[in-house]
């Protein structure tokens, strides 16, 4: 299976010193490939990965300290996400599934796709969800799951 893989702009992949999503992602890789599936990754470019790597940004993005530099690293993130839509777009004849870990993949909706969820449900993001009925995921426990039973999930990781 050919498989789109997408991470965010924030961190590497691995992460040199952050141990979160990024590790999951790279692990993630390892394993699909040891299985025999082909991995390509849209993440920053300094992302040192096993499989093939679509830079989506030179380096990673990294939020900062102060406000200013915040807002002008979420213009950046929001770049770098139309960015990543037109490099997805244009692979899509040469992927079979998109698994996204964290990138909203409501323009995609028509294509098999699954995003694993990283984080809490919280009821601010009800709505948000209920607009991504074409979207598949998957958990990493149960108990998150229960948080929103409604959800498309196909799986726990």
């Amino acid at each position: 299976m050919k498989i789109a893989m997408l991470a965010e702009p924030y961190v590497e992949v691995p992460p040199q010193k952050y141990g979160g999503t990024e590790r999951v992602i790279y692990f993630l890789i390892k394993g699909l490939m040891e299985r025999g599936h082909e991995v390509t990754l849209l993440a920053p470019g300094d992302s040192q990965v096993p499989c093939k790597l679509i830079p989506i940004c030179e380096k990673h993005t990294f939020f900062g300290k102060d406000v200013e530099e915040n807002i002008t690293i979420e213009r950046r993130v929001a770049e770098i996400h139309k960015r990543m839509k037109k490099i997805l777009r244009a692979i899509l004849p040469h992927v079979d599934i998109i698994h996204s870990n964290a990138y909203d993949l409501i323009d995609f909706q028509e294509f098999p796709n699954l995003t694993t969820l990283h984080g809490p449900f919280l009821f601010s993001q009800l709505k948000y969800f209920e607009k991504r009925e074409g979207l598949f995921y998957a958990s990493i426990s149960e108990n998150q799951q229960e948080g929103f039973p409604d959800l498309r999930i196909m799986c726990v990781l």
